[in-house]
């Protein structure tokens, strides 16, 4: 019977031990974490288109400082870039004489739409500094000088604008 109860002593003790090694090997357990990393991308809305302005009259002795309206042209762009977008032109644009008249430099002016005066020139660069909607449309202006004794005929210039975003 000592036996016995040894042995039911032994058994118990020996449950309690596993019990024990059991739960302190729990308390000791490794923990692993795997981190991923999602991207996305948003494209930029970087848009710009320009209308051809009708004709116009350039006037003989024209002072400087005089906006002319180019009635019909108007410049349109655009960006959701946050730093918004730089608009440029090239410098030193010039009305050049289709009849061998002296050439008429001149500097693009952006009036807010219906506005009367430029309310930028963009001696070469404009920026926005802030995202604009890709529908914010402006009347282009010319300012320019001409001479009492301007050639008589006719005189064009094409003008490239672009439209970069600001990063």
């Amino acid at each position: 019977m000592l036996l016995n109860s040894l042995g039911r002593v032994l058994v118990a003790s020996g449950l309690v031990a596993v019990t024990s090694f059991m739960a302190s090997t729990a308390a000791f357990a490794d923990t692993k974490a795997a981190p991923i990393t999602i991207t996305g991308t948003v494209d930029s809305t970087l848009a710009i288109t320009a209308k051809n302005p009708t004709s116009f009259v350039i006037e003989r002795d024209h002072p400087t400082g005089w906006d002319v309206k180019l009635s019909g042209a108007d410049l349109t762009f655009g960006t959701n870039m946050p730093r918004g977008l730089t608009v440029t032109v090239p410098s030193g644009l010039k009305l050049r004489s289709v009849d061998g008249g002296a050439d008429i430099p001149f500097i693009v002016g952006l009036g807010s739409s219906g506005s009367t005066t430029a309310g930028v020139y963009l001696t070469n660069t404009y920026n926005t500094g802030v995202a604009t909607s890709p529908t914010t449309a402006y009347d282009l202006y010319i300012n320019y000088s001409s001479a009492p004794t301007q050639g008589f005929g006719v005189y064009k210039s094409d003008i490239t604008f672009t439209a970069t975003d600001n990063y």
